[in-house]
């Protein structure tokens, strides 16, 4: 992982306690201006950031407050990203706008009175939580300002994708023997046979088989052990992207929305604690169903959307430098009957609703990747054209961010991949893969993973391929069937 060098620029020393709690990363590396000269002098080049109070009352009169911040900022120019600190939010508000208008590199604002909290008079950081929230909000927005990422690929270079799904640590017929091999024969076969290396590992959903936190751990082991023998790097975070499938639900959880402790008086005994409905029943997996997994997710990838994303469905922006961007689709539909385990999908309407406006903010020229864990099928896509609502909705979006790719699991076997109609004369490459380590099903009986290259040129995917492998039960890798090419530009 990069450090990132910060520049804090700020009239009080006594802050500096504040702002080490803060920014108590190990992605950044921290210097302090609070003396006016000493700043004017500070060669600005040795930094990628710069953090600004507002208000430098200590550096000039209190007629020139003003004055004083335009010319700290003027100083920086418009090359450089800047982050607005200050005590009080509306002040943030106010000259946000007032940067923003000149074309100033405005990245991210910190209001104290929002991290801050008063313990025997004295401010105290809230908790280390909303530090880190904070730190790895400007990490990931320095990342796609400076382009910086651990994959380092010119224009001209291949992308290749690992894609697996419905790996299902926990199940019955999960097979450890498999699991605990695959990592360093995937490796060996990456570079003795195939001669490439993967750059994005995507898993499709299912990761655990009941949402279990222990589950999640052994995942987590194994995803590690994966990370570290196919990326040549210090951080493999940011290589790996996931999405929910519906094994990953954690029913004692889901519980939690339908029921709560009726807590007793005071002097009752703790044997007459009881469960009572909940006045408004909670519909939605992530607010309990899927924590275990939101944990997890944030442990394995670092991605901040993982904790400050609701519905778990988000844009990853961090690639677009590589021609391309990611879109990560949470479409469980939630659980209307406590205990109900059939596999019921579709994408909630507030998240369409809050990705359609997203996606106006977005790059237009940039395709998009979809990541999800049901088909377009069980997401009610019908060739007939009579697709239900929430497919048009999602349908919509998906042309509307000039979708190229969908990618899924659930089926736990390969499907035949293709090219899907959406609306308004577009169509989308639709891709599944199967399970690797548990029973794979009643089609095909292979488990099996594929492995996705993106020809590029000038920093253009101009051909997609894909292929199957089976893993055998004796740890070995055979390739499956025919390639599919699709020479269609993604521009």
């Amino acid at each position: 992982m990069s450090k990132f060098n910060l520049l804090i620029i700020d009239d009080d020393p006594s802050r500096k306690g504040d702002f080490q709690n803060i920014f108590n990363d190990s992605s950044f590396n921290i210097e302090y201006a609070f003396d006016r000269d000493i700043f004017f002098q500070t060669h600005l080049n040795n930094f990628d950031c710069f953090i600004v109070d507002i208000s430098l009352d200590n550096w000039t009169t209190e007629s020139a407050v003003r004055n004083m911040f335009m010319r700290v900022i003027n100083y920086i120019g418009k090359q450089k990203p800047i982050i607005l600190l200050s005590s009080k939010i509306q002040e943030v508000i106010d000259w946000s706008n007032e940067l923003l208008k000149e074309s100033f590199q405005l990245i991210y604002t910190i209001a104290l009175e929002e991290l801050t909290t008063e313990q025997g008079g004295v401010k105290v950081i809230k908790s280390r939580e909303t530090s880190q929230i904070v730190c790895n909000n400007i990490y990931t927005l320095l990342s796609q300002k400076l382009k910086y990422s651990t994959l380092k690929k010119e224009d001209n270079d291949d992308i290749n994708i690992l894609h697996i799904s419905d790996l299902q640590f926990g199940d019955n017929s999960f097979d450890d023997g498999l699991s605990f091999a695959f990592p360093d024969v995937l490796y060996r076969y990456l570079n003795d046979k195939l001669k490439i290396n993967i750059d994005f590992v995507i898993v499709t959903g299912d990761i655990s088989y009941n949402g279990s936190p222990s589950q999640y751990e052994k995942a987590f082991e194994w995803f590690s052990k994966i990370g570290n023998r196919l990326f040549n790097s210090e951080s493999f975070n940011e290589r790996f992207l996931i999405v929910p499938g519906n094994h990953d639900v954690n029913l004692s959880l889901c519980s939690l929305n339908v029921f709560k402790y009726q807590f007793p008086k005071e002097n009752v005994p703790i044997g007459d604690i009881q469960l009572s409905k909940r006045d408004d029943v909670i519909n939605e997996y992530t607010m309990y169903a899927l924590d275990a997994f939101r944990d997890f997710a944030y442990k394995l990838t670092n991605d901040n959307n993982w904790l400050s994303n609701q519905q778990l469905s988000f844009f990853n922006n961090k690639f677009n430098f590589l021609g391309f961007r990611f879109l990560l689709i949470n479409a469980l539909n939630p659980y209307n009957l406590l205990g109900k385990n059939s596999s019921e999908f579709e994408v909630n309407v507030n998240s369409l609703e809050e990705l359609s406006i997203e996606a106006n903010h977005q790059n237009k020229n940039i395709p998009t990747i979809v990541l999800t864990h049901p088909s377009p099928s069980c997401l009610g896509f019908n060739l007939d054209g009579n697709s239900s609502d929430n497919w048009r909705r999602l349908s919509s979006l998906l042309v509307s961010i000039d979708s190229k790719l969908f990618l899924y699991g659930h089926t736990h076997n390969n499907l035949p991949t293709e090219k899907m109609r959406l609306s308004e004369g577009k169509s989308i490459i639709r891709s599944s893969t199967g399970t690797l380590f548990t029973e794979p099903g009643n089609v095909g009986e292979t488990r099996s993973f594929k492995i996705i290259t993106l020809k590029r040129n000038a920093n253009k995917v101009i051909n997609y391929i894909e292929k199957s492998y089976i893993l055998k039960t004796n740890s070995t890798i055979i390739p499956d069937g025919e390639e599919f090419e699709s020479n269609e530009g993604w521009i």
